[in-house]
């Protein structure tokens, strides 16, 4: 009985551990976007918005940034920046390069400039808000990036209060580190080893 529940616990921790290393292995060509994606980094319609990702593990010189949704009924893929540098970390996106309305399953894909069906990396879904929603608290921006283009967001589309991302600011990403996701499966699985050793 105890040699059962030992083999159940350990293969329970095992595929933990395998969603994990998934996770960290979501972008396996060393680019992975950080921000927008999941349901803490959205965009807010007619505004100013931000991408960031990984520039200092992409293999990648430059690609261009089309904005898609998981329903192209919904919204189909377009490009908004045709090269993007990677050396510059993160971009400020105004409204008149993304003019998609509010709505959910939205995605950033980083493509090849030369073959748009060769996809380096792609964003968590996230949601676009509407227009004169509050930013995230927070936008995950890499270490030493500073956004270009224009004026980062400070506040909502209509003027009202609003939070101003930082740079600072830590989000679940998959860049070589555990994630806050991840290391709840972490703490999930040996929680779970001990009831089964108990």
């Amino acid at each position: 009985m105890m040699f059962t529940r030992l083999a159940v616990a350990a293969a329970s921790v095992a595929s933990l551990f395998a969603g994990v290393q998934a996770q960290s292995n979501s972008s396996s060509s060393g680019l992975t976007i950080y921000s927008p994606g999941g349901s803490d980094l959205w965009w807010v319609a007619s505004s100013i918005n931000v991408v960031s990702w990984t520039c200092q593990t992409s293999p990648f010189a430059s690609f261009s940034v089309v904005l898609a949704n998981q329903d192209p009924t919904k919204w189909p893929a377009l490009t908004i920046i045709s090269i993007e540098n990677n050396f510059d970390c993160s971009k400020t996106i105004t409204a008149e390069q993304q003019a998609a309305p509010a709505g959910t399953g939205y995605l950033v894909q980083f493509v090849s400039i030369n073959n748009s069906t060769d996809v380096y990396a792609t964003s968590q879904p996230f949601e676009i808000k509407a227009a004169g929603s509050v930013y995230p608290a927070t936008t995950a921006v890499p270490p030493g990036a500073s956004t270009s283009g224009s004026a980062a967001p400070t506040g909502s589309s209509n003027g009202s209060s609003a939070s101003t991302p930082s740079s600072t600011g830590t989000t679940s990403h998959s860049g070589g580190v555990m994630t806050n996701s991840a290391a709840g499966l972490v703490a999930a699985g040996a929680a779970a080893l001990g009831l089964f050793l108990a």
